[in-house]
């Protein structure tokens, strides 16, 4: 099996959900294949990570890429901010969906996961905004929830623009 193996990373303290060890992990086309302690291989690529950690990916679950308007505008897009997340060791983010003037939670979903789409390196999500409680806004929430986004994003602040209004809440 050695041989399809790209990549081993030798002697390093594995942390995983089970606890943490001292071994080598084999990376197959970018995915853990063994743990284990495996010999000197000439053909493939070995990092030594004797007195270090090796972790998993983590995962930015509060992120702002390619959104906003104004001074409140990102300077990333998909391609550079998961380039510059992958650096920091982020391998997935959650990012949110909010809604321009006039659109529904699915629209800016539609929109949000058709710009990351092709552009991110990374894999990602979105949280789902409410800013206006009607039925059309639960039903598109209800449908991303029965589609594997789980989390929804209410406003608190910024009353006039994202803010869900207490009135509004009160209506459905």
């Amino acid at each position: 099996m050695r041989e399809q193996w790209d990549l081993i990373i030798k002697s390093g303290t594995i942390v995983n959900s089970a606890g943490s060890l001292q071994a080598d992990l084999a990376v197959q086309k970018g995915k853990i294949a063994a743990i284990g302690h495996f010999g000197f291989a000439e053909d493939v690529k070995t990092i030594d990570a004797k007195g270090k950690l090796v972790l998993p990916g983590m995962i930015d679950s509060h992120a702002h890429i390619q959104t906003g308007t104004g001074e409140a505008k990102s300077k990333d897009n998909y391609l550079n901010g998961s380039i510059a997340a992958a650096y920091g060791g982020t391998t997935s983010f959650i990012d949110f969906a909010f809604n321009n003037e006039g659109e529904t939670p699915r629209n800016s979903m539609d929109r949000k996961l058709k710009e990351a789409t092709g552009a991110s390196l990374l894999d990602f999500s979105f949280h789902p905004c409410i800013n206006r409680l009607d039925k059309e806004s639960l039903e598109d929430i209800r449908y991303y929830l029965r589609n594997g986004f789980p989390s929804v994003k209410l406003f608190t602040v910024y009353r006039n623009s994202l803010m869900l209004e207490k009135r509004e809440s009160m209506r459905c």
